[in-house]
Formats: C-alpha cells, sequence, structure tokens
C-alpha cells in the first residue's frame, strides 16, 4: 500500500515534466524494492545500552542564547525530534538567535556529482 501511495506521489510530482521522468523514478522505486534485503540482527542487541549522549555546545556568554537554542531546539529538530518539544519551548514569531548556524551539521561536498542525463530522474539533488 505504501509503495503505491508513493508511486502516486511520483506521478503527481512529476507528472507535468513528462511520463519518461514518471516511468525512471517509478522504475526507481521498483528497483529499490527488488534490492530490498532482510538482515538479522542478534537478539542481544535489545539488551545494548544506548551510547553516549552527544557534547553539549559551549559557546562564549555573546552567544549563549544560541547556544541553548541549539541544544534544546535545534538538536531535537535536527534529529526529527522536534515534535516531542513543548510550545512553550519556541520562541513568539518563529525567532532564531543569531549565530545558531555555527551549530548545524552541514558541509560541503568534497566531490561535485557527474550528472548522466539519460538516467536522471529530475530529482534536483545534484544541483
Amino acid at each position: 500500500a505504501a509503495i503505491e501511495l508513493l508511486k502516486g506521489s511520483i506521478k503527481k510530482m512529476y507528472g507535468k515534466k513528462g511520463d519518461k521522468v514518471v516511468k525512471m523514478n517509478i522504475d526507481g522505486v521498483n528497483m529499490s524494492c527488488d534490492g530490498i534485503v532482510e538482515c538479522e540482527v542478534p537478539a542481544s542487541w535489545a539488551e545494548a545500552p544506548a551510547g553516549p549522549a552527544p557534547p553539549k555546545f559551549e559557546a562564549p556568554t555573546w552567544l549563549s542564547k544560541a547556544a541553548d537554542f541549539a541544544n534544546n531546539i535545534q538538536r531535537p529538530c535536527n534529529n526529527m525530534d522536534g515534535n516531542a518539544l513543548p510550545v512553550s519551548t519556541f520562541e513568539p514569531g518563529g525567532r532564531v538567535p543569531l549565530g545558531t548556524s555555527q551549530y548545524e551539521k552541514r558541509g560541503i561536498a568534497i566531490n561535485v556529482p557527474r550528472v548522466d542525463m539519460d538516467l536522471c530522474t529530475q530529482c534536483n539533488k545534484c544541483s
């Protein structure tokens, strides 16, 4: 059922780009489904202790509001845990303190991808 929903969203999203683009994306989904393999997980992993907590950001005093924001809001949101945060955690109007971009996990690609237009699905990930 989820695969059919995904294929429906592909048709809706890429339909304006033509049948060839839609077909390439659907073929990609089909190949992904064909490539799924079951991995056995040892039963002992159920009792595995949680790993160490990620380090807290430390900042100079003038950036303490940014560091608090990064630790208490930005990190959970980047870890896809933002829905667990109460509304009271956020600033009214959605304001973000200055200097928070330094705490985000971002990088610049060492290698730039080479695009093969015969295999391109118009996903825009290479741009």
